[in-house]
């Protein structure tokens, strides 16, 4: 992985992640379901792109998964308010998708959501 300031306040960051099933034919063979099973490859990429403005009381973010060898993705957006150093604002979401409904982040596009969080801190 790898994290530069690309701009004053805006910050890039990426990464790539490999993952190898040992012994992956002998899965395909006992497997009741081989066409499910993972790729004896999955790869990963990730990005986060993260921007600071007004002395960092806003922070907007992505942070982005996405597997070209299981064509599926999760996405979570963010911006945060912060009014003071009490009072605190975030609103999010955490989006998943993919074309196969087995793959790994496919399986939870039901479970996509939004939230809104009001954080005091004494």
């Amino acid at each position: 992985g790898y994290e530069w300031e690309a701009k004053p306040n805006f910050t890039v960051g990426l990464q790539y992640y490999l993952e190898s099933t040992l012994d992956h034919q002998a899965l395909i063979d006992n497997s009741p379901y081989p066409e499910v099973e993972p790729d004896e490859y999955r790869h990963l990429l990730t990005n986060r792109l993260t921007w600071r403005g007004g002395r960092d009381k806003h922070t907007v973010s992505l942070f982005t998964f996405f597997s070209p060898s299981d064509a599926d993705a999760y996405l979570r957006p963010v911006y945060s308010y912060r009014h003071s150093d009490q009072w605190s604002l975030t609103a999010g979401a955490n989006l998943f998708g993919g074309e196969e409904i087995h793959t790994f982040f496919s399986q939870f596009e039901d479970a996509s959501n939004v939230y809104l969080r009001l954080r005091y801190n004494y």
